[in-house]
């Protein structure tokens, strides 16, 4: 599969026409899946999440997806795994010191 900019991003069998993308679900997707298929909505947002995961960048992933705003993308494409966050502020405080952290930002007298 190729991803074509101008035209479907899931081309069908016959030229110039779009996969039939619920006979895919139906045929394909679920019956390889079970229970974990939820739905397009849930392929999409899983999508959004693993591109965002592997450091692509939202206004990307906005594209890829074919949103009109990357705000739509960031706030209901994008899940970011909690975990992320905790290693985040991890490199935070290694960077400013503890103490910056545990004030949250105040300057610390130093006497």
């Amino acid at each position: 599969m190729r991803y074509n900019r101008d035209g479907y991003i899931f081309a069908g069998e016959r030229r110039g026409k779009p996969l039939n993308l619920a006979k895919l679900a139906r045929r394909v997707l679920a019956p390889a899946l079970g229970e974990m298929w939820k739905s397009w909505h849930g392929f999409r947002r899983g999508l959004g999440s693993n591109l965002y995961s592997l450091g692509v960048p939202p206004k990307v992933i906005q594209e890829i997806l074919r949103h009109a705003d990357v705000t739509t993308t960031q706030t209901h494409y994008i899940v970011v795994d909690r975990s992320e966050t905790a290693k985040a502020m991890q490199k935070l405080e290694r960077a400013v010191g503890k103490e910056w952290v545990k004030t949250k930002g105040q300057p610390v007298s130093k006497l």
